[in-house]
């Protein structure tokens, strides 16, 4: 195992060559550094050299994308500096521990940093430190398509368009609906893909962009879809945040028809009612609606499948029609409805005699009433306020006699 910071041949501590029981630095640096973008960070170097030696001196080194190494700061003889002329001067300062801070991480920074020690004739020993700067992205913006998506198409559709801004690295968009991930692949197809876009800001930072496509079903009318950003973060889980939900405007033929009827005493309809005939399909958006009787009778069209029928008599006792006019229904679909309206009725009775009869005193007074329904009225006789003989005398005949026998003051 070779030691860090030892020189070269030098495997372990315990090594008792002649080069390596010399005087040697080591030196200690972390590998990675993470931190976030603004933040202030620190990046240690703590090194010792064994047998005799005097006090090193320690560099600090930045690699250039060329390749190419530069000093940026130093402390030798108890004395630290940061060297002028560089992209670092009066941004860094060395603690007293010979460690590299900088004020407020950027971009710039996310490079490999090397802390070298040299301790005279002992030699030298270097670390090195990869510094990862991360920004969290903004919250997601969706753009949802704002026409009507049909579900007779045979492919996929833009759905909607998901965009994070300002991140780094470039987070990961995903879908997903009602709670659901949906798998989307980047290849084109007729039933579910996402096209993935990127693109570095002037600032460096990077921004994301997802369009979902999907070929909907009728299903999805009440879907709720949301975008969700994953991004990475120093020293931790990945950060997660997702857009508000939304849900698509889908144009979807009519599958079933409903026709109902609406009066002020529920299922039982009187002359002089107010009634609303009321067909509904569930085709999106709302179709026109016709209304008719089974004779042939034309009653007009409707666009909200309202047909009132105000102060019903018997006549409109009968059996009416609806058609809901969606062309896109295939043909199977059943697009129209029938429905039977009875209107009660009750005719006012008819009294024999009629307003008023002359009879001697104790002479016999023979009564007939006589009242017509659309179902077989009950009739009953009154004298004052009392009834005459136990109650309803006729309850199933349409005429009804009463006979007043020794009428009397």
């Amino acid at each position: 195992m070779l030691y860090p910071g030892a020189p070269r041949g030098c495997t372990n501590e315990t090594d008792l060559s002649h080069a390596c029981t010399q005087a040697y630095p080591r030196t200690q640096v972390p590998a990675l550094v993470e931190t976030e973008l603004g933040a202030r960070v620190t990046i240690p170097c703590s090194y010792n050299v064994s047998g005799r030696a005097g006090p090193p001196l320690v560099e600090w080194f930045i690699t250039e994308r060329s390749g190419e190494r530069r000093r940026v700061a130093f402390t030798e003889g108890g004395r630290s500096a940061v060297d002028t002329g560089t992209e670092y001067t009066g941004r860094l300062v060395l603690d007293p521990h010979h460690g590299l801070e900088l004020e407020a991480a950027s971009l710039a920074d996310e490079r490999v940093f090397s802390c070298q020690v040299t301790a005279g004739t002992a030699g030298s020993a270097e670390g090195t430190a990869q510094v990862r700067v991360y920004a969290t992205p903004e919250p997601p913006e969706v753009r949802v398509n704002p026409w009507a998506l049909s579900v007779t198409e045979s492919s996929a559709s833009e759905v909607a368009t998901c965009i994070s801004r300002n991140g780094h690295p470039l987070p990961t968009l995903t879908w997903s609906k009602d709670g659901d991930p949906l798998d989307t692949p980047p290849e084109r197809n007729d039933e579910l893909y996402a096209v993935l876009r990127s693109v570095r800001e002037a600032s460096g930072l990077r921004s994301a962009s997802s369009t979902l496509y999907l070929r909907p079903r009728k299903r999805d009318r009440a879907a709720r879809f949301r975008c969700h950003v994953t991004f990475p973060r120093p020293h931790g889980p990945p950060g997660r945040t997702a857009s508000s939900p939304f849900t698509l405007v889908l144009h979807y033929y009519t599958e079933n028809v409903n026709f109902t009827l609406e009066s002020p005493h529920g299922g039982i309809t009187k002359e002089g009612d107010d009634v609303v005939l009321r067909c509904h399909g569930d085709g999106y958006p709302s179709q026109a609606y016709t209304f008719n009787t089974v004779e042939g009778r034309d009653l007009g069209t409707s666009a909200d499948g309202r047909l009132a029928l105000p102060r019903v008599t018997r006549a409109d006792t009968g059996t009416y029609r609806c058609r809901v006019l969606d062309f896109d229904s295939p043909p199977e679909v059943q697009l129209e409805r029938e429905l039977s309206l009875h209107v009660h009725y009750l005719d006012t009775p008819v009294l024999q005699p009629s307003k008023m009869a002359t009879v001697p005193l104790g002479g016999d007074l023979e009564l007939r009433c006589a009242a017509t329904g659309s179902e077989a009225p009950q009739l009953a006789w009154k004298k004052g306020q009392d009834w005459l003989g136990p109650g309803p005398l006729c309850p199933a005949c349409p005429g009804c006699n009463a006979t007043i026998r020794s009428t009397s003051w």
